[in-house]
């Protein structure tokens, strides 16, 4: 029965969880346009919709870490099991967390790249 308990309780935690995050949004990953082919008007475009989509990842990571405190803070620390429950589901956090900080970071380079391969067509 305490079994049942346990995964009854990381049920309800992990919905919590999940429902804290309810108002965090993953923006959408934006097309960075190839520059060695591009106009300056499409690259003004493509760096507009890069620099947005890393002030939104940023809004979401800051999102995600209070959704995380919010979490922790809502639980009784005397409870290890719900405090172990609520540890994994904000490892899952960490992990979104970081693929979008690796997304990011991806952006970025492929939005270098761009450019340098515009500017080299300028040239």
């Amino acid at each position: 029965m305490q079994k049942i308990d346990k995964f009854l309780m990381a049920v309800c935690l992990s919905s919590a969880s999940t429902l804290s995050w309810a108002d965090c949004e993953r923006p959408d990953r934006p097309t960075v346009p190839n520059g060695a082919e591009s106009t300056m008007e499409q690259m003004v475009e493509g760096q507009t919709a890069v620099k947005a989509y890393v002030a939104a990842g940023d809004e979401f990571i800051a999102c995600l870490e209070e959704a995380e405190k919010s979490t922790i803070a809502a639980i009784d620390k005397d409870d290890e099991e719900a405090m172990a429950a609520a540890q994994a589901q904000n490892a899952e956090r960490i992990k979104t967390h970081n693929e979008m900080v690796d997304e990011m970071q991806t952006v970025a380079g492929e939005w270098k790249e761009s450019m340098t391969a515009f500017k080299a067509k300028s040239n």
